[in-house]
């Protein structure tokens, strides 16, 4: 890997950890549900994958990784970590047209146009600027071919603010200290949670289930307030760079859930995260902006 900055190496170290505690959580278990959730993610039928070139960028333990291999593509995965590599390889194991490679978003290692099929799934808000990073992802589409995204929704300046002020205190604790810590943001109260959701980003207790349980609130909790940067956008902003970088058929995958003013200022319009795809037309791809 080429050198990476301080942020970098924070990020690399806060998710080396998380994806070394990952199979605590069978959130992230490896299981077939996974590409029925995928595709239901992605919004594109399964017959349109088999024999696609595929990049899982930010692949973690390879939950997509696997999804995409399951649906026939030849993937190579991504990630900043040595954890998630080796998880990621581990997973992809079976499948002789796997391949994994250890990089930051800042600095891909990937010829242009190599890909039918490039994805950034809950990445992108990690990396010093999102929309940057984006544009680093362009020129690896092929013409005709798909990237999807899913990033973190503006909901209201004060629940940011906050939730900011309470990242920079847990990121003042060693990460197993904030992995315990993080339990205490599964309020097991309804009520209460509804109460403090406005304001703080925190994880209702009583909607644990089988496939979503108090360990995996826990897991994704440490992967909310762990990372140093965690950028939020609206739909209309991801459309924006999508349409701007040369993109077609821009499809919220996730429709708007909310138009209720009150009710965005609390859940944002999408509910909280953005998931949105394009397909790349034939003209020339734009250049990247800034450094990532």
């Amino acid at each position: 890997m080429s050198t990476l900055t301080s942020g970098e190496h924070h990020t690399q170290r806060v998710f080396d950890y998380e994806h070394r505690r990952a199979r605590e959580s069978r959130l992230l278990d490896i299981q077939p549900h996974l590409i029925t959730q995928f595709l239901d993610d992605v919004q594109l039928p399964a017959t349109w994958f088999p024999g696609k070139d595929a990049l899982d960028v930010g692949c973690g333990t390879g939950r997509w990784s696997y999804a995409l291999a399951e649906l026939g593509t030849r993937v190579t995965a991504l990630d900043l970590t040595a954890a998630g590599c080796r998880a990621t390889r581990r997973v992809l194991e079976p499948y002789a047209a796997g391949h994994v490679v250890q990089a930051s978003v800042g600095s891909l290692p990937l010829p242009p146009e190599s890909f039918d099929f490039v994805m950034a799934w809950g990445v992108l808000h990690h990396t010093p600027n999102t929309r940057h990073s984006f544009e680093r992802l362009v020129p690896l589409v092929r013409p005709g071919g798909v990237l999807y995204v899913m990033v973190y929704e503006w909901t209201n300046r004060a629940r940011h603010l906050l939730t900011d002020a309470l990242r920079l205190v847990l990121r003042q604790f060693s990460d197993e200290q904030r992995y315990r810590l993080c339990k205490y943001l599964i309020i097991k109260n309804s009520w209460l949670a509804v109460c403090l959701h406005p304001w703080l980003k925190v994880y209702n207790g009583t909607k644990a289930t089988a496939h979503y349980d108090l360990a995996a609130m826990q897991f994704d909790a440490y992967d909310a307030y762990s990372p140093r940067w965690n950028h939020v956008h609206t739909q209309h902003e991801v459309r924006e760079w999508f349409s701007d970088a040369g993109f077609v058929d821009i499809t919220l995958t996730h429709p708007v859930r909310y138009t209720d003013p009150r009710v965005v200022w609390v859940k944002g319009d999408c509910g909280g995260v953005v998931h949105m795809r394009g397909t790349m037309t034939a003209e020339p791809h734009i250049a990247h902006v800034g450094n990532v």
